[in-house]
């Protein structure tokens, strides 16, 4: 079956979730006379049933958040239990209960509801009746397609408002190991997760580092204590606090980079590839958004482009034929044992062909790096692997993309597929001639890749430089976050070596090469 177990932790890694996971739900097959289905849902889908009776499909999902950002989930997942019949089960004498207002359902799910359809199908007719008013969606759950299984959701308490948690690494850690305590995570949810697989290829995370890095670390430390081998494929969702740009006088930004640092480097030893993702307050405005009308602080819009991109570099983990699996995408990009970390790109929409003007290069957006305006990273003499995914190109388009890649060495893997079913539930921001101003097209086309190459040395430097600094005039930090400096000393070293790893080497000149390929 070769199945994937994901991991969400955050709420900007569950909005991007909620749209991967309708994208998944999107591309089932219901009527007999369907297209068969590109990919095979019970990689990422367990079947079970719901309180009816129904057969249904849930995702192989661990879902954490705190619990003020899950919404009205329970209405639309299935989990109705109510957490005050816990403590008025323990008490025998007078209780008196004060309830807030409970959280009313979106406009969207009501929609939906009204349309009957409770399976979640869509007719060409009702596309336009189901729809998402983003100015409306408040919880990534406003806009969620899909039925979640009462062991895949985890809520955790919320902070108080004086409590500013945000990149405490020990915190967020301890949270984590005092979750599993009181819960027996492990041995409960994760592990009834995993024996109901009957070949897991691997495991699939994604964390806000913010929040949940030190979480994400704690739980990935105890997950390769029983399985040291297993493929783990991470995006880590980075603050926004970018090492050079972020104001040194500010020990609470300087903090946040250094909470980054240290999820890079626990990934480097937990995660056979990660793939970092920088958030959308550091995206730039540039040719990469001609078709798209981005509100950049609508994180129901840009979890959406991300979402798009993730979905599609993991789609050949989940073909139903030709698949490649999780240990094979990773080594093809982490070639060297210290190339463990790739660059997501990628350009969507592509509304606009390119039959006789050539691959428009321009359009590729780099999502895990700080680098001007992001658009000018695809550099092949940099670049020391790479995977690409193209959704809906005509056959004129995948001969001049070919044709564009040939330059890259190793050549990379190359997936060409249809073009993306967008569900009811995706974002109305395109703008293209070729679609509606007030309805969004329903496909979309795009290219995704995974990059592994030199634009990832500056970054793993500057945050090297945060750790440096830390060690010396903001060793405050290094205080106020429980750190011993012993730790940080150590993070300073582990991240020049990642610089090293990914630097060009620039001792090998074209000269030298050429007068090797002559001898030889």
């Amino acid at each position: 079956m070769r199945e994937i177990l994901y991991f969400q932790a955050g709420r900007v890694s569950n909005f991007i979730g909620t749209h991967f996971w309708n994208a998944q739900e999107n591309c089932f097959t219901y009527e007999d006379d369907a297209q068969e289905s590109l990919v095979n849902h019970d990689v990422s889908f367990r079947e079970g049933l719901n309180q009816r009776g129904d057969s249904t499909f849930c995702p192989r999902l661990l879902l954490f958040d705190h619990r003020s950002n899950f919404g009205a989930l329970s209405d639309i997942s299935g989990d109705t239990k109510n957490d005050a019949d816990d403590v008025t089960a323990l008490w025998s004498g007078e209780t008196v209960q004060y309830c807030s207002e409970p959280i009313r359902r979106s406009e969207y799910h009501v929609q939906l509801e009204a349309d009957g359809d409770e399976s979640r199908l869509e007719t060409d007719d009702q596309r336009d009746e189901a729809q998402v008013n983003d100015s409306k969606v408040q919880y990534w759950s406003d806009y969620s397609r899909v039925y979640l299984h009462p062991r895949s959701v985890h809520r955790l308490p919320d902070l108080p408002d004086w409590d500013d948690a945000e990149g405490d690494w020990v915190n967020s850690s301890d949270t984590f190991q005092k979750y599993d305590e009181d819960n027996d995570f492990m041995e409960d949810s994760f592990r009834i997760f995993v024996e109901e697989c009957d070949h897991l290829q691997g495991f699939q995370t994604m964390n806000d580092s913010l929040t949940f890095g030190g979480f994400t670390h704690s739980f990935l430390t105890r997950f390769r204590d029983d399985f040291a081998k297993l493929p783990c494929l991470s995006f880590p969702v980075l603050s926004g606090s970018v090492p050079g740009m972020a104001d040194v006088d500010d020990s609470r930004a300087v903090g946040k980079a250094l909470n980054d640092a240290l999820l890079l480097q626990s990934l480097s030893d937990l995660s056979t590839l990660t793939v970092p993702i920088q958030p959308p307050s550091l995206w730039s405005s540039s040719t990469w958004l001609r078709d798209l009308n981005l509100t950049f602080d609508s994180v129901y819009q840009t979890s959406a482009i991300l979402a798009t991109h993730v979905e599609d570099v993991t789609l050949p983990m989940r073909l139903k034929y030709d698949r490649v699996d999780m240990a094979s995408l990773a080594s093809s990009l982490s070639w060297s044992n210290d190339k463990l970390f790739a660059d997501l790109q990628g350009a969507f929409p592509l509304f606009r062909t390119w039959d006789t003007e050539g691959f428009p290069e321009p359009m590729v957006y780099n999502f895990s790096t700080v680098n001007g305006d992001g658009t000018t990273c695809v550099d092949a003499a940099s670049t020391y692997a790479r995977m690409n995914v193209s959704r809906g190109f005509s056959e004129v388009e995948k001969k001049s993309f070919m044709g564009w890649a040939e330059c890259f060495r190793p050549e990379p893997y190359t997936l060409h597929a249809p073009a993306i079913e967008l569900p009811s539930s995706f974002p109305r921001f395109f703008v293209s001639s070729s679609s509606s101003s007030s309805v969004p097209p329903h496909q979309a086309r795009s290219l995704s890749s995974l990059s592994s190459g030199a634009s990832l040395s500056s970054l793993f430097g500057a945050y090297g430089a945060v750790a440096k600094d830390c060690l010396g005039q903001r060793r405050d930090v290094v205080t106020r976050m429980g750190l011993e400096v012993d730790d940080v000393r150590e993070l300073r070293d582990n991240l020049w070596a990642l610089e090293d790893a990914y630097k060009i080497d620039e001792e090998v000149s074209d000269d030298d090469e050429l007068g090797e390929d002559e001898e030889t």
